[in-house]
């Protein structure tokens, strides 16, 4: 019995310890899958907040993983695209060319190659951008290729950046050849790193010619050479300016010419390597050059004062001299008002700040400024809107800066009034009783209307197949648009399925060309079931009355006057489903003219430019071709109303009263009035008693 005790006793310390043990597992277990989860959150956080976009694939491309940055580039969900071929994802269907590099390169990348090329695609708003690609191998435990991952960075701005710098050197370049001073570069061997037209031009050579060699293979004289050289390696190895009052130079032509020379200690951006950089002003004949410059200032005279437009140079940010347009841009009568006052009081003071600015970097660096938009005042008071880039130039003997202005003022307003113009027309389309959208040419929504907006959401930015409800639409959809991108004009009317509402419309898709390119496509989708429903309607009365007849025929006679009032009734309601197409027809044409024409017409009269016009043209072109059916079939009378006088004409012929028109119309009852007078008047019924409403109803018939 002891031993049987002792042997439970000893169970459960056994027992106890591995429950402890467990508890100690459990906890451990606990702490590492906190541990995972954490890290999985700062994955995730790193992953979906990069800027740059990322991917993880399948060592045969099929896409796992994609960050936020990534989807909603391409305005897509996790849903579309995961599990596809990379390649078939919204990213690269824009092109078969980049599809079938990225295969190439999903390839090489299992093999373990890094890949790296630039590419363009498409933003969910329809934008191209530049993207810096790469693929690269995730490598496993074991050495194998486990995953691959996808990183592209948006390069527009980098792109952007590498254009002004290639601009910023040509104008440098520029610059420094207009120089007439010597400027060169040198290394401690005496090889020209850089050097301007002036130089190249003593040797009479060319810069190209001349970078990279020695000045001993061009320069004649031997003595002369050495105390250059010996300047040179003194500037290098002490690191100090040095300024040479007098120097003899001796040209290619072998003229004796005396130089004056500044050398500083200088490195190449980007390099190292010590340098010296010199600046040399011939100074042979001090009369020739006093008479050279003033040659030289009368050429720039003559130059900017010929000038269409306004230039002035300003000297410690005072004008210094103004050419004629300059002048006439201030508002002033002569330069004398211009001349010696400070270009501050003719800028806006918002502007002040940064332009003095401006004029301190173009005169402590020397370094010109690039093209600012600013306000400047004329002297009368009049605020401008200005375009102005600026240089550094030498006038009279002294250091200033050369300002070339241009008059924005007139292309502000213009843009301006082009604003309000789209905001107008928008106003407009929004306004139209059926759906109106617009498609760019690659297959993206570009515009729609509140009605469109109601039915089907915002698809702005988004494909056919993003929105429509169904599989029969879409068909239905995608051959419409297909016809119009091929330059027909579609006329079509059908049925859709809403849910378990069968709806009928009647569609009209159009092109938008201009000189021979499909720039779009433009839509007007026409509810039209209550039309079909009467159709349907009167289809099922004229069965009826066809059996009725085929079953009577013997009792024609005796039921003469019972059939003659079935086809009484028939008659009505043909008439009305005339009537209801007429107004429908009606409905439409009157909402185009009253609502988008006039703003056609108010943007015709603005100032567009070609490229604004050409479109506006197509676009009045396309409403006259979708309006035509039902034109030709209304008087022509009618037509010659204005849109207000229509609206009233509508009015009264549904027996609206003159308080009633007033108030829905939101005008004066004498403003009704005089309405009623100039219909009567446009309708030939001056000093005819007739009945304005019977008048109006009878010209639809």
């Amino acid at each position: 019995m002891q031993d049987e005790a002792k042997t439970k006793e000893q169970l459960i310390i056994e027992l106890r310890e591995r429950v402890a043990e467990l508890e100690k597992n459990q906890a451990e277990r606990k702490r590492t899958e906190e541990a995972l989860k954490e890290a999985e959150r700062k994955f995730r956080a790193i992953f979906d907040q990069t800027f740059q976009f990322m991917g993880l694939l399948t060592i045969d491309g099929r896409l796992i993983e994609a960050n936020r940055t990534a989807l909603q580039f391409a305005g897509v969900q996790e849903s579309d695209v995961i599990g596809k071929p990379f390649w078939e994802t919204p990213w690269w269907t824009h092109s078969t060319e980049l599809q079938e590099m990225l295969r190439v390169a999903v390839k090489k990348a299992a093999a373990g190659e890094l890949v790296r090329f630039e590419t363009a695609h498409f933003s969910a708003d329809g934008s191209l951008h530049s993207m810096d690609f790469s693929l690269k191998a995730i490598i496993d435990e074991t050495g194998g290729v486990a995953f691959l991952i996808a990183e592209a960075r948006d390069i527009d701005e980098r792109k952007r950046a590498e254009e002004a710098l290639r601009e910023s050197e040509a104008r440098l370049r520029q610059i420094i050849d207009l120089v007439p001073h010597k400027i060169f570069v040198k290394g401690l061997d005496g090889k020209y790193l850089l050097v301007n037209k002036a130089v190249a031009d003593a040797y009479n050579t060319s810069v190209s010619a001349l970078t990279g060699k020695c000045q001993a293979d061009f320069h004649p004289d031997e003595s002369e050479l050495q105390n250059m050289l010996q300047d040179d390696r003194e500037v290098i190895t002490k690191g100090e300016t040095k300024f040479i009052p007098e120097e003899p130079y001796t040209d290619a032509q072998g003229n004796l010419r005396f130089l004056q020379t500044t050398k500083v200690p200088f490195h190449i951006l980007g390099d190292k390597t010590p340098a010296a950089l010199g600046v040399a002003i011939d100074i042979t004949d001090k009369k020739r050059a006093e008479e050279v410059l003033r040659e030289s200032e009368e050429k720039f005279r003559t130059l900017v004062e010929s000038a269409p437009e306004p230039i002035f140079i300003l000297k410690e940010g005072r004008f210094a001299y103004v050419n004629d347009p300059a002048i006439r841009l201030y508002g002033a009568s002569s330069e004398e008002e211009l001349l010696g006052h400070d270009i501050v009081e003719r800028v806006y003071p918002d502007y002040r700040a940064r332009i003095l600015k401006r004029i301190r970097t173009i005169n402590n660096e020397g370094k010109p400024a690039l093209l600012m938009e600013q306000k400047h005042v004329k002297l009368d008071g009049t605020i401008i809107d200005v375009e102005a880039i600026s240089a550094p130039i030498r006038y009279r003997n002294s250091d200033g800066s050369l300002v070339f202005v241009r008059d924005v003022t007139e292309r502000k307003r213009m843009e301006e009034a082009l604003r309000e113009s789209k905001a107008y027309l928008a106003a407009a389309i929004d306004s139209m009783p059926c759906e109106f959208w617009v498609m760019g040419p690659n297959g993206f929504y570009t515009m729609q209307n509140s009605i469109s907006r109601k039915r089907f959401g915002d698809i702005i930015g988004k494909r056919p197949e993003d929105v429509c409800p169904n599989r029969n639409m879409l068909s239905v959809w995608l051959d419409y648009n297909r016809r119009a991108f091929s330059g027909e004009l579609v006329r079509e009317e059908a049925t859709y399925l809403f849910g378990d509402e069968e709806r009928h419309f009647y569609n009209v898709v159009a092109p938008i060309r201009d000189a021979g390119r499909t720039l779009g496509i433009v839509g007007v989708d026409v509810d039209i079931t209550a039309r079909k429903l009467l159709e349907a309607a009167l289809k099922k009365v004229n069965t009826k009355l066809e059996s009725q007849v085929e079953e009577r025929t013997k009792e024609l006679n005796a039921k003469t006057r019972s059939l003659e009032e079935f086809n009484a009734a028939l008659n009505v309601l043909l008439e009305k489903r005339e009537e209801d197409k007429r107004e429908l027809e009606e409905s439409i044409l009157l909402n185009v003219k009253s609502l988008i024409v006039p703003y056609v017409e108010k943007l015709k009269k603005s100032r567009l430019n070609n490229d604004q016009m050409t479109y506006l043209t197509i676009l009045e072109s396309h409403m006259r071709e979708i309006t035509s059916p039902f034109t030709k079939r209304l008087s022509e009378k009618y037509l010659g109303l204005s849109p207000l006088e229509v609206r009233t004409a509508s009015l009264l012929k549904e027996g609206k009263t003159t308080l009633e028109i007033a108030e829905l119309l939101c005008i004066s009852e004498n403003t009704v009035s005089s309405h009623r007078f100039h219909i009567r008047k446009k309708l030939g019924l001056s000093n005819k008693k007739v009945n304005l409403r019977s008048y109006l109803k009878s010209i639809d018939k």
